[in-house]
């Protein structure tokens, strides 16, 4: 099973200090010092508290996963060593379990799995428009085929183009969620282009719970990369919030339940 939690930057701040008797006060109470460093780099006052919720977001998620109190949160052992330069902005790695996180703007998606399970989370606000050349950027050429894109230099007006561009834009954006998920579950991020990458059409069902709602989700399988490490994961688009994409990879087709912030804030006893 994946654990996946969803938390904005207000919404986890307001949280914090209203449980647990007050003994999380603010997010600084949920990461560690080298998180807090980390996060002190950011210019803007804003991506400094949204890096802090991302990084509590995983570790509230872990010690929930774990059987652990909310306050134990920030003594969880997660090595974030970038293994080129050995900074402490890495991909977040326990001997507890396998972990993915991701933010865009004000949201965080962290996701906690068995140990050995590939693990990657991806979560991205859907913009009002996409940055010049993102088809080219991100699309395969099956899928450039498929959504009717332009090649470079031509003049003539793909048919797609008269469709709604809210809807284009949504399209775009579900397949980069994918994309990233599995590449952040192989190790790799954007080291490996996204235009390399193609999945397949979705092959395998797994239940999704949130507590309220079950329904199935639709895995897609890696039918070509450019590198070796991406091969055998499959990605599936999972419930966000509203004006999100977001998405789970993993190396095997699981049953995905999202946990909310009162459950990781509630005290175990």
């Amino acid at each position: 099973m994946i654990s996946v939690l969803h938390a904005s930057c207000p919404e986890l701040e307001a949280q914090l200090p209203a449980r647990n008797g007050g003994a999380l006060s603010g997010l600084e109470d949920a990461v560690t010092a080298e998180d807090t460093a980390y996060a002190d780099l950011k210019i803007a006052t804003t991506d400094k508290r949204r890096a802090l919720t991302s990084r509590a977001a995983l570790r509230l998620l872990l010690a929930h996963r774990s059987g652990m109190e909310p306050l134990q949160a920030a003594d969880l052992m997660i090595d974030r060593q970038c293994p080129l330069c050995g900074s402490p902005h890495g991909p977040p790695r326990s001997q507890a379990a396998s972990l993915s996180s991701s933010r865009s703007e004000n949201a965080a998606l962290a996701g906690v799995a068995r140990t050995g399970l590939r693990l990657g989370v991806d979560i991205e606000r859907i913009p009002d428009r996409l940055f010049p050349g993102f088809d080219h950027y991100a699309l395969h050429p099956v899928e450039a085929g498929a959504l009717d894109v332009v090649p470079p230099g031509s003049r003539s007006t793909p048919p797609a183009a008269s469709t709604d561009p809210g809807t284009r834009i949504r399209d775009r954006i579900d397949r980069w969620v994918l994309k990233e998920a599995v590449l952040k579950a192989a190790g790799l991020g954007l080291d490996h282009a996204p235009h390399d990458l193609l999945l397949g059409e979705p092959r395998t069902l797994t239940p999704w719970k949130d507590g309220t709602v079950t329904h199935d989700l639709s895995w897609h399988p890696v039918v070509e990369a450019a590198s070796a490490r991406v091969h055998g994961l499959w990605a599936c688009l999972i419930p966000g919030p509203a004006g999100h994409a977001a998405a789970v990879a993993a190396s095997v087709p699981t049953e995905i339940h999202q946990v909310n912030i009162e459950q990781v804030l509630s005290p175990k006893a």
